[in-house]
């Protein structure tokens, strides 16, 4: 393989000596590349109405969705994780606790998993922090793939998993008007939710330790209204940024993406080739013209 395709917060150019036998083409924006901005426009509207518990239902007939809809409690802070099962390590999950038991009227809203793990989440959050706690832990069904983006913007923050970040999870819910809180590790898959928030406009959701991600955490969801109203704020410029910020202008990716591959064919036609390999890494700028 030549060239590993990825972006500078994802995979740094100086993890590539240590970590990659490729050399990478690293893009000026998120590597994570989609088309939400058209085939998902018509969520942008709705969402806020949504969050905002305003929502009367489409013009094609479809419900009303609401936190009592979904089987939500109709009041507190609702703090998410749509991440599978195995992405769920102990030291994140009793930091998620300590958040619950520092705010007492915050929810950790979950998708269904396995009843084993289920009891396991609930008898650790127990024992560790008490009923209080275990019980603002939420499972809810799958829920379905035409209304899914809708019913996860009623969330007021997501919490990602440090260990193995949210990767399509998070685009889902960053298109869906969510702040999206990460910590960044070394590995890619642990860097791959900051790449995404670098490339909208909310880099102040990206912790530098642990510490800071339950600081970061308890401050948006439970800092009285200062905290509250930042988290607001954070949410009205994710909204306001969506159809221009780079994660989601899909033309703009692709011809980053075509001028780094553009970039690569230049150096091996200029010899810039040991064997059959680039001497280099491919870093494209950030100064291409939309």
């Amino acid at each position: 393989m030549d060239l590993f395709i990825s972006d500078r917060i994802a995979t740094p150019p100086e993890y590539g000596t240590p970590f990659f036998s490729e050399k990478m083409s690293l893009l000026p924006h998120s590597f994570f590349m989609n088309e939400y901005a058209n085939s998902r426009a018509h969520i942008h509207p709705r969402a806020g109405q949504v969050f905002a518990g305003r929502d009367r239902g489409d013009e094609k007939g479809e419900g009303k969705i609401s936190r009592e809809s979904a089987g939500l409690p109709s009041d507190g802070m609702l703090m998410c994780n749509f991440n599978q099962l195995f992405k769920v390590d102990p030291e994140v999950f009793q930091v998620w606790m300590n958040i619950l038991s520092s705010v007492r009227d915050s929810y950790l809203w979950l998708l269904r998993l396995p009843s084993t793990a289920e009891a396991n989440m609930r008898n650790t959050a127990r024992a560790s922090h008490g009923e209080q706690v275990e019980k603002r832990i939420l499972f809810s069904e799958r829920i379905d793939w035409k209304t899914h983006l809708l019913v996860k913007s009623m969330a007021n923050i997501s919490l990602d998993n440090p260990v193995f970040n949210s990767h399509t999870s998070g685009v889902d819910i960053l298109w869906s008007g969510v702040p999206l809180l990460t910590l960044p590790r070394e590995t890619m898959s642990s860097r791959v939710a900051a790449s995404l928030i670098s490339a909208t406009t909310l880099p102040l959701t990206i912790a530098r330790d642990m510490s800071d991600y339950q600081a970061l955490a308890e401050r948006f969801v439970g800092g009285g209204e200062p905290g509250r109203a930042a988290l607001r704020r954070t949410r009205d410029r994710l909204a306001s940024d969506r159809m221009t910020a780079p994660l989601f202008d899909t033309r703009r990716m692709t011809v980053e993406f075509e001028k780094s591959l553009l970039m690569a064919w230049e150096s091996r036609e200029a010899n810039d080739w040991k064997g059959s390999q680039l001497s280099s890494h491919v870093i494209v700028s950030d100064n291409l013209k939309r």
